[in-house]
């Protein structure tokens, strides 16, 4: 077979549609026997038909597509066509002159089915309220991301698409242009969802889940982001948990009334031993350092439930996980039941336990986790709580949760319960599931503190068997802690000195009690229980007095606008707040508001004379 007759079969029976036309008139000069079959003619027919005559569309120049065509450099053109079933069919055609020649070939493509995927495609993109994004794996770069994306990121589409993908993120990129965790998803082979935020070009942060998948697109490889806005759903689990924190606390009423009685029996006690003997000094010091005591005992148990059940948002920084946990562990001994016996080994001095944690969080984990203990001990046994070190290699961590392989702080916490079968182990996480019958018992106790360790990216170890109790381990990334200076003993010296101290509380006892205090220190203090008449004696003469220190809640003005109508009577005044609990103010945001300390009642006098001589120190240099 010579080499024409060879060139001739594999042009006639190419299953791709081919048509030969001369360029100077687009007649069909050649035909394949596929492109009979697509254009339904004989191969004899279309040899010598106009190009234009293919068109089952008259109002449609195929003639003017393809000398459009050719003459701007495009690649192909498209076309519908009706078949034989008349089904409307897009064609592809992609024209190409051969050599020198005046022979013009065109090859079809029936693109039918792939436009209509296509438009699925766009379809899905434009009307999905997930945000959609497609970035080259190489260097990041966006080459496609739709509406809701953009939308999302208060951005134009044409602002987004050409940009490296590190824009969307508040995190730095790497030398490639790449984030951290775009490299990561890059090279992972998981397509597990990760919680991040996103940054919209005005600096606000948004709460998105993030799935990410790796595929090759011509032959380049493209990793595809759903990004789902999950701010909503984060403030409904954040309302839900606080929700669940007060039940909690409900639940822990009875043993929270045993310890306060307790306290308060020291306290009265002493004080009417005290009483009836003002004749041994000995004695008198020993009963009221009890009362002290009872005193003390109280506000720290106030304060715990305070932390325990504060809402809201709070920054992570360097926690040493032995102080949270015995602090933790101190509250639950005075409020879970007596006929629990609680069993520690927790090292508050290891300093090298540190996590980069939000305390409070971790505690509010640590109660769910003993009190469905409790319960699942129905109340009577043994609990223990210990911490320690421990490496986990990637086979032991959750990519879900964002937890790498390297060193982690454990907390462990142990019952002797009746265990959890096999079952329902894997469920014991979900929201308001419980193994026990009880539906009282249902809640988000254990989803609580699962959430917990996710936020921590930490990850969590459940050992179980009926009959033989339960073991859950909780694992928080470790972090270097070279500087951390070990906790001293208390410094019970109490610095003394002098100015003039306005002193303002709605208790008439406590005003005494502070003026007491304050004159003990070497000041001069006057006190006001109503704060109206506190700013009209500081109006009178504003220059007399040294510092303000004042309770936050009180009737017709609080403690903060006391403070303002004074600083605009004379600006600079310096000035401490004390209160029991305030939800505008805390220890963290004091000096935002502008004030110079901020003391927690009940006043403790060495806490208070240290706050006192720094805030005048500080004004006075």
């Amino acid at each position: 077979m010579d080499k024409f007759t060879l060139y001739q079969a594999c042009f006639e029976h190419n299953p791709t549609p081919k048509l030969l036309l001369n360029l100077d008139c687009f007649c069909i000069i050649e035909a394949n026997t596929s492109a009979a079959y697509l254009f339904q003619h004989e191969t004899e027919e279309l040899c010598g038909m106009e190009f234009d005559a293919l068109n089952s569309n008259p109002s449609d120049s195929l003639l003017e597509r393809l000398q459009h065509t050719l003459a701007t450099g495009q690649t192909f053109f498209t076309f519908s066509l009706e078949n034989r079933e008349n089904e409307i069919l897009q064609i592809e055609a992609y024209p190409a002159v051969l050599g020198k020649t005046n022979i013009l070939s065109i090859v079809f493509i029936d693109a039918t089915q792939r436009r209509s995927d296509e438009a699925k495609l766009a379809a899905i993109m434009r009307e999905t309220d997930i945000g959609i994004v497609m970035a080259r794996a190489e260097d990041g770069i966006i080459i496609e991301c739709n509406p809701a994306m953009a939308q999302m990121l208060e951005r134009k589409r044409s602002e987004i698409i050409g940009q490296s993908q590190a824009i969307m993120h508040p995190c730095p990129s790497g030398s490639d242009g790449r984030t951290a965790d775009f490299a990561q998803h890059c090279v992972s082979n998981t397509d597990a969802p990760v919680q991040r935020k996103i940054i919209t070009p005005h600096g606000k942060l948004i709460d998105v889940e993030i799935k990410a998948q790796r595929f090759k697109l011509d032959d380049q490889e493209i990793m595809l982001g759903f990004f789902q806005d999950i701010t909503q759903r984060l403030e409904l689990e954040a309302q839900l948990r606080q929700r669940y924190k007060m039940e909690a606390v409900g639940v822990m009423a009875a043993g929270i009334a045993h310890n306060f009685n307790n306290s308060l029996g020291i306290i009265m006690n002493s004080i009417e031993m005290a009483r009836i003997s003002r004749a041994d000094p000995a004695r008198l010091e020993q009963l009221l350092n009890n009362a002290r005591t009872g005193g003390l005992r109280i506000r720290d148990l106030v304060q715990q439930i305070l932390t325990y059940t504060r809402n809201g948002r709070h920054a992570t920084e360097p926690v040493q996980l032995g102080i949270v946990l015995d602090e933790t562990t101190n509250l639950l001994r005075a409020t879970i039941p007596n006929s629990v016996h609680i069993i520690t080994d927790i090292d508050v001095t290891d300093t090298e336990l540190m996590v980069l944690a939000d305390g409070s969080r971790i505690q509010e984990a640590l109660f769910s986790l003993c009190n469905n203990a409790v319960k699942a001990m129905d109340e009577k046994g043994s609990l223990r709580i210990s911490t320690g070190r421990e490496h986990l290699s990637e086979a032991q961590c959750n990519p879900a949760f964002g937890c790498t392989p390297g060193y982690h702080a454990r907390v462990r916490v142990e019952d002797s319960g009746g265990g959890i079968p096999d079952e329902i182990i894997d469920k014991i996480f979900d929201p308001f599931y419980s193994s026990r019958s009880q539906a009282k018992n249902l809640g988000m106790g254990l989803s609580t503190v699962l959430g917990i360790v996710k936020q921590h990216r930490g990850c969590i170890r459940v050992e179980s068997s009926p009959g033989k109790g339960s073991c859950f381990d909780l694992f928080f990334p470790l972090i270097q802690n070279d500087d951390q200076e070990m906790p001293g003993a208390e410094d019970i010296r109490m610095p003394r000195g002098s100015g003039k101290i306005l002193f303002v509380d709605d208790e008439e006892i406590l005003v005494d009690m502070g003026v007491m205090m304050l004159e003990e220190l070497g000041y001069e203090a006057t006190g006001m229980t109503d704060s109206t008449e506190a700013v009209r004696l500081f109006k009178a003469n504003p220059e007399h007095f040294d510092l303000v220190i004042t309770d936050q809640t009180m009737p017709n003005i609080t403690g903060l606008e006391l403070i303002g109508k004074l600083r605009r009577i004379r600006p600079g005044i310096p000035t401490i707040v004390c209160t029991g609990y305030s939800s505008k103010i805390d220890q963290t945001n004091a000096a935002d508001l502008g004030v110079q300390a901020f003391i927690l009642k009940p006043l403790d006098l060495p806490a208070l004379a240290e706050k006192v001589r720094a805030a005048l120190q500080d004004f006075r240099r």
